[in-house]
């Protein structure tokens, strides 16, 4: 009967989905001015964050730019799928268009994701090469989220250092190439993917499915290094694709991921449900396990802060503030008061002016402020290659006719316009089209 009722809700999405067209070159509203944009940006991001711990009865009285706006926030923050289920009321054939869209795009794309992440591991098998499936693998192998309600826009994967170029040349079988190295991790495209293939508003079918390969898993939080690679490979080293250990160390890792998210102002209201809904699978063992810190050295000081916003977001999840006492040892108290006041578009890509140093908040100390400064005004060599890299691969980037500008004159315009980030998903909104 699920089955069945699951099927008939497929067909319904992929009809309505069937009549959109996404670019149109005429009679789309106006990109509003760039400080009533940053306000409009703040206020479906927040009023969509309250429907989606807690559904209302009212639709908002939004404009059609306003719906459109509304549009880009639930792309940035990665909830499309899941408001569909959530909210109440309808809204304009506009936004149920859209949602009934993306929906039916994320079952799509998860199927391709399943079929590839089937791939990886029997080439792996074949190798002997034991792969770690990260982040949403992970999350899609325990089946927290129904089909389609959850956005995928890579597959991460780590292996151990002197495993790397065995895995590099079992993906080639697979038909992919390697990217962008940003340091952390080597990006790896499908071969047959066009350079520049266009981008669609939210997730896609037609998007490649990109690889993320990692050697290990760290953050800079903000000048120092996070590093969890020793609690996140498991202890067997089985070919094939991997769980990790335990929830502890799944949950340990997407709490330093939001972390890092954070400091760099790109959280996702996603990132957070994950966090509400894994805490809600955690044993007291593993609550205890995840407050532990690395080599025996303080509690994971920076867990609480991403603790404390899926708190906040998801008051009935399984976080308390008993738990929560256990990461404050070491966690700063201006970080401690940050996390409480912060609201989600001040700590994500809704927020469409920055500051210009983000991640100042984590510092610990003086000395790793400094650091962090000086970072900031003389990027290292490696630094720069990767961000000229990066201009070239992603399209928000790519596409903005800022990227060729010298490093001053970006920082200038954005504080004009706004971060090209943000732009690019409110300008897709506003050419998205449906009939």
């Amino acid at each position: 009967m699920a089955r069945a009722e699951g099927a008939k809700e497929a067909a319904k999405d992929a009809t309505r989905a069937a009549g959109r067209q996404e670019t149109r070159s005429g009679g789309r509203p106006a990109l509003p001015p760039a400080a009533e944009l940053a306000a409009m940006l703040r206020e479906s991001t927040e009023r969509l964050a309250r429907e989606l711990a807690q559904a209302s009865d009212e639709p908002p009285a939004w404009h059609e730019a306003g719906w459109r706006v509304a549009m880009a926030a639930a792309t940035i923050h990665g909830v499309a799928g899941l408001l569909a289920d959530r909210l109440r009321w309808e809204g304009p054939p506009l936004w149920q268009a859209f949602l009934a869209d993306q929906r039916h795009q994320m079952r799509q794309r998860e199927q391709r994701i399943r079929d590839t992440l089937q791939r990886i591991d029997l080439e792996a098998r074949r190798d002997g090469l034991p792969v770690v499936g990260l982040k949403g693998s992970a999350l899609l192998s325990m089946n927290l989220y129904a089909p389609g309600r959850r956005p995928m826009a890579d597959i991460d994967l780590l292996v151990q250092p002197e495993n790397r170029l065995t895995a590099l040349r079992m993906l080639a079988r697979l038909g992919y190439r390697p990217g962008v190295d940003s340091g952390r991790h080597l990006t790896l495209l499908p071969a047959s993917s066009a350079p520049h293939a266009p981008v669609h508003l939210g997730e896609h079918a037609d998007h490649p499915v990109k690889l993320e390969l990692h050697t290990r898993v760290a953050e800079p939080l903000p000048a120092r290094e996070v590093d969890i690679t020793a609690r996140i490979l498991p202890a067997s080293a089985r070919p094939g694709l991997r769980p990790y250990p335990g929830r502890a160390a799944l949950m340990r890792h997407l709490l330093l991921h939001a972390a890092g998210n954070m400091r760099t102002r790109s959280l996702r209201l996603i990132q957070l449900h994950d966090l509400a809904l894994m805490a809600d699978r955690l044993t007291e063992s593993d609550w205890t396990s995840l407050a532990a810190g690395e080599g025996g050295h303080a509690p994971a000081w920076w867990a609480l802060p991403p603790l404390r916003m899926a708190l906040r977001h998801f008051p009935s999840c399984g976080i308390d503030e008993h738990r929560l006492r256990a990461f404050e040892p070491g966690c700063p108290p201006w970080l401690r008061r940050h996390a409480r006041e912060a609201s989600l578009t001040d700590l994500s890509t809704s927020r469409l002016f920055c500051p210009w140093l983000p991640g100042l908040v984590w510092a610990r100390d003086p000395v790793e402020a400094l650091r962090l400064v000086r970072a900031r005004l003389w990027p290292s060599r490696a630094a720069k290659e990767q961000s000229r890299a990066a201009r070239g691969a992603e399209a928000w980037i790519r596409d903005n006719p800022t990227a060729s500008l010298p490093r001053w004159a970006r920082v200038r315009r954005w504080r004009i316009d706004g971060l090209p980030a943000a732009r690019f998903s409110v300008e897709q909104a506003m050419a998205y089209e449906w009939r």
